[in-house]
């Protein structure tokens, strides 16, 4: 469970065009080829799960090569499943600043993220709570979102988030002990059932006493296998009357599911 490689790295398929030449569907590659016009679809048909490509439907702003690949950018910027995950930001951001503002002014609250990727999440609440004492860490196993969550704090004048290099999945390396708020997005979905369970396990141990986890699930989406036989992508999608009964295996005392507008990903706000 403690590899050090990205877990969102399930594609089992070296080659997409050639699998799909081999599994006759000759009329797809057409398709694949369109699709990497757009700069998220290529993003996440190289790397699935990337914390870059997540950060492209954070800011929804079609781009990619030629005119033609601004219009399939846009159109792939616009489907239910990239709404969810700007719902899922915004989610996380309100429930981050409602925690924190519930909280008694004089305590310091400590948030870890993992994996953090960009921290779009973090670097948005620290713009809105500059007058509660709250420090940050993001943990992330992909040095590229270090240095770009590093660099974002920075020119944003935050100077209470501090980012590290690793595994998210290991607890040794987390640079904080018992923090507040663990806050864990993007990552579930690439894990096996078993691991989902041992994972929150850990995640109850590392926090602090009365701490909260927020997380979120993603459903069942209706083309979800085609796109697994036709990627070699792996996807843990879980509904939340599974999420329910995942969590009812788990020692937390507090348990509060709902879906985000779409409807796509189960959030969790879980209490130690």
């Amino acid at each position: 469970m403690h590899e050090k490689k990205l877990a969102s790295k399930t594609r089992t398929i070296k080659s997409i065009p050639l699998s799909l030449l081999k599994k006759g569907k000759i009329h797809m590659i057409p398709i694949y080829y369109l699709a990497t016009l757009s700069s998220y679809a290529k993003e996440t048909l190289l790397n699935q799960g990337s914390a870059k490509a997540f950060d492209l439907i954070y800011r929804n702003e079609p781009e990619g090569r030629f005119i033609l690949g601004k219009i399939v950018d846009k159109h792939f910027l616009n489907i239910p499943w990239s709404k969810a995950t700007r719902n899922r930001l915004a989610v996380v951001q309100e429930t981050l600043k409602r925690l924190i503002e519930t909280s008694p002014p004089e305590k310091e609250i400590t948030i870890l993220s993992l994996p953090c990727g960009y921290a779009r999440d973090l670097i948005g609440v620290f713009e809105d709570i500059k007058d509660r004492n709250v420090r940050a860490y993001g943990l992330d196993l992909d040095e590229k979102a270090v240095e770009v969550a590093s660099s974002r704090a920075k020119e944003m004048g935050i100077e209470k988030i501090c980012f590290h290099l690793g595994n998210a999945l290991n607890p040794m390396d987390y640079p904080i002990q018992s923090p507040d708020i663990i806050v864990s997005i993007g990552l579930t979905e690439y894990l096996s059932y078993e691991e989902i369970i041992e994972f929150h396990k850990e995640l109850h141990s590392a926090l602090g006493e009365d701490g909260h986890l927020l997380t979120a699930h993603c459903g069942h989406h209706p083309h979800e296998k085609s796109y697994g036989e036709d990627t070699g992508w792996v996807v843990n999608s879980l509904d939340k009357r599974e999420v329910q009964e995942l969590f009812s295996q788990l020692p937390f005392s507090d348990v509060n599911i709902w879906h985000e507008p779409e409807k796509i990903y189960s959030m969790i706000l879980a209490r130690k």
